[in-house]
């Protein structure tokens, strides 16, 4: 059990692997299981999208957006497959909106975003064609491979029961106050915070997700019911 470890004798990956069980999903072993199939199915089937949205909800404080930029930036390749929005969705959804397009959306404090971007992301989240914009271009209509990930301190919009876009994870509360600061350097550490060690958890967790393709190409995520809000 990574918990029972002392945080100095953890491998970055089990610090990042220790880090989604316990905050993002609350000690779940079934969510945990679905938040990383997730991320697999991104790596592995590019051109499949997943058409639901990984909603992040939790106090200030626990490291919830952290795993996520990294993830995206060196995972996918920031301002290429990796898009960063944060405190405001707006810029995703207004007229010149080509930032739209890669395989990664992340909406950090999405609960700022007003309730007409909230609207036109779902559109975003499920139709397989999107229409974008660049300043000075024509508009052109593209093919949608966006997989969105929000993460806030309270949802932000009304999602309705049985809105199966969204899957709904929420931090686990105590996190925050079991989370000491050599907790906070290593999971720093893990997510290429520094130019040493570099970007080797990363790395190490994208790794880990394909020795484990097994279970992750056989889950299904819609016949799981906690994804739907009550």
């Amino acid at each position: 059990m990574i918990e029972a470890k002392p945080v100095a004798e953890r491998t970055y990956l089990e610090v990042l692997l220790d880090h989604i069980y316990r905050v993002y999903c609350s000690r779940n072993p079934i969510m945990f299981w679905a938040f990383n199939a997730f991320f697999y199915n991104i790596f592995t089937h590019p051109m499949k999208r997943m058409g639901a949205c990984l909603m992040i909800v939790g106090m200030f404080g626990v490291g919830k957006s952290v795993f996520f930029q990294a993830l995206g930036r060196y995972g996918f390749g920031e301002g290429t497959l990796y898009q960063y929005f944060g405190g405001d969705g707006s810029r995703l959804t207004g007229r010149f909106n080509s930032g739209f397009q890669g395989l990664l959306i992340f909406i950090d404090e999405a609960e700022n975003s007003d309730a007409n971007t909230a609207g036109k992301t779902k559109s975003m989240i499920t139709e397989d064609v999107q229409m974008t914009e660049a300043k000075y271009q024509t508009p052109k209509l593209v093919h949608n491979y966006a997989n969105f990930v929000y993460c806030g301190n309270s949802l932000g919009q009304k999602i309705m029961p049985g809105d199966r876009r969204y899957w709904t994870m929420e931090c686990d509360p105590s996190a925050k106050q079991g989370m000491t600061k050599e907790m906070r350097n290593k999971l720093a550490e893990a997510c290429g915070k520094y130019d040493e060690p570099g970007p080797i958890g990363i790395c190490q967790y994208i790794v880990w997700l394909q020795k484990n393709k097994a279970g992750f190409e056989d889950f299904d995520f819609y016949v799981q019911p906690y994804m739907t809000p009550n």
